[in-house]
């Protein structure tokens, strides 16, 4: 643990640091990580053209897991829009 305050940690001294393991361009350059440490397991990487982010979930044949980030398809989902008043904010009377 760090004893430093957070506006004085540096990577230096080990505060502050990067979620991601691996930074790459695309998909492409994703699939080509060679990943052979099992250290790296549930390590992250981001994905830079779409913003996803990947989790190794295994080694030397890399599998990948998408755990956040890129487009998010909402079609499978119904919306509704419902008119907020301040009516509808306060609880019903008994």
């Amino acid at each position: 643990m760090v004893d430093t305050v957070h506006s004085q940690m540096t990577r230096a001294n080990g505060g502050i640091h990067t979620p991601f393991s691996w930074i790459v361009a695309n998909e492409a350059a994703r699939l080509a990580l060679v990943v052979t440490v099992g250290t790296d397991i549930n390590k992250l990487c981001l994905q830079q053209d779409d913003g996803t982010i990947y989790q190794a979930q295994s080694v030397n044949t890399v599998v990948w897991q998408q755990v956040g980030g890129g487009a998010v398809d909402l079609s499978a989902y119904q919306t509704t829009t419902q008119a907020v008043t301040a009516s509808s904010l306060r609880p019903k009377s008994k």
